[in-house]
């Protein structure tokens, strides 16, 4: 695990670290419950992979039923790259007609981000806002702009101001598609093994 200060972590009432895709993925999927506010995994455990690995197309096996439990409004595909000590998923997202952009899918972002580049180049529309933005090394103060006509697979996100900050040169991401987007949908299954990202799994 890395070991640094993360700024809001660590105080009284405050989270002492991050779980992230590197151990959920061992498990195959995930399913966050946002409303009953539970994670539920179909199985044991598995070992980390040992080597390189890539899952670039949607499995067209059923999801597990343990995580299912309705009928989801949104199925992505989802990229998943693992190695070992981690894993790297994205999904695309479409910014109004432009080509899609690949998102990070990330829970533990409350707002969703873009990459400043990326929001010039799809003619976002710049707000007299500016946010603060929590980092695992900084907190920093981030201009927004509108997200406009967004999707993911064809559904249309509900447009909302989005952070905008240079991302991409530092994660290789485009965007975060954050909690504020997914919670709307009540519940997330992140299937690593299938390739798929669930959007109101019922």
């Amino acid at each position: 695990m890395t070991y640094l200060k993360i700024p809001g972590f660590g105080g009284k009432g405050e989270p002492d670290g991050v779980l992230g895709s590197d151990i959920w993925s061992r498990f195959g999927a995930m399913r966050l419950d946002f409303k009953g506010g539970t994670i539920t995994v179909p199985g044991p455990e598995h070992a980390s992979p040992s080597s390189q690995s890539e899952v670039k197309t949607p499995s067209s096996r059923p999801l597990p039923s343990s995580l299912l439990h309705g009928r989801p409004a949104v199925i992505a595909p989802m990229q998943v790259s693992s190695a070992p000590g981690q894993t790297v998923i994205s999904v695309q997202v479409s910014l109004g007609s432009h080509a899609p952009e690949s998102f990070t899918p990330d829970t533990g972002a409350s707002q969703s981000v873009v990459d400043s580049g990326v929001a010039k180049s799809t003619g976002l529309r710049v707000l007299k806002t500016k946010v603060t933005q929590d980092t695992v090394c900084t907190v920093v103060t981030v201009p927004e702009v509108a997200s406009g006509s967004w999707s993911v697979a064809g559904h249309a996100l509900p447009q909302q101001p989005l952070g905008s900050t240079a991302l991409e040169q530092d994660t290789g991401a485009a965007g975060l598609l954050g909690a504020d987007q997914m919670s709307r949908f009540g519940s997330v299954i992140f299937d690593y093994s299938g390739g798929r990202l669930v959007l109101g799994a019922g």
